[in-house]
């Protein structure tokens, strides 16, 4: 039984503040605010690139013993997480189950927000999170008492694309049973590196199988951005933006 509906939503980084990260995603990047809110632990924002592409910013609130804080004291600032939206997150937690995959998190109890997580050590070094979520659910929570500051200086050019999140990977056979089998996705490119890709998402999985490092969020691929700015966003996100030609 195939995960109904599923679709990459976006990619989210942990940072200490998202104040310190504005002059990156909204100002170099030229990201378009989107959604923003509070969660459990933490506090996020979205901004939305040239084709719908979404980050999300999250940063710690609440007790120093909390999750949040304690990936940025172990890992820095970097990719949390990659999520995607479903249409029925009881068939994708039996889907998950099917498959060897240990749920952690999984929450249905609110009709308008339903999730569950796959944790990095099963999932490829990367927190999966699967939700479901209904229209009127996906509102700027604080709109008036969170509006999103601005970046210091407008982006040239206009927004980036995202076009795709990069991970070490220890085989392709290992990440095609996840990113193919499990989630759906469709495969192109070739046996070293591997693109996942979901209908209705512009943004996609490439998998780095020749990666001498763990596996895990490698970076993400670009385009429109200078090579220096690349380089200065890169170090206030703790993940690599890999500039690329545009396909």
């Amino acid at each position: 039984m195939l995960i109904e509906d599923i679709a990459l939503d976006h990619v989210a980084i942990a940072v200490p503040r998202i104040a310190g990260v504005i002059d990156a995603v909204g100002g170099t990047m030229g990201g378009k605010r989107h959604l923003a809110g509070p969660g459990q632990g933490f506090v996020f924002a979205q901004w939305a690139y040239r084709r719908g592409e979404l980050v999300e910013v999250i940063e710690p609130e609440g007790e120093p013993s909390g999750f949040m804080h304690r990936f940025l004291e172990a890992h820095g600032a970097g990719v949390h997480h990659i999520t995607f939206k479903v249409g029925d997150i009881q068939a994708a937690r039996a889907r998950a189950q099917e498959y060897g995959y240990e749920v952690v998190g999984y929450d249905d109890s609110n009709a308008g927000w339903q999730e569950m997580f796959l944790h990095p050590k099963q999932a490829g070094g990367i927190v999966v999170q699967l939700a479901r979520s209904v229209p009127e659910f996906d509102v700027n929570l604080w709109e008036d008492k969170w509006p999103f500051p601005e970046p210091s200086q407008a982006a040239v050019g206009g927004p980036v694309e995202l076009r795709a999140l990069v991970l070490a990977a220890g085989s392709a056979e290992t990440a095609k049973r996840q990113w193919g089998g499990l989630l759906g996705g469709q495969l192109a490119g070739d046996d070293r590196t591997p693109v996942y890709a979901w209908d209705g998402s512009p943004m996609q999985v490439k998998i780095d199988t020749s990666s001498t490092r763990a596996p895990g969020p490698v970076a993400l691929e670009v385009t429109g951005l200078s090579e220096p700015a690349a380089r200065e966003a890169s170090e206030v996100l703790g993940i690599e933006l890999r500039p690329v030609s545009a396909a």
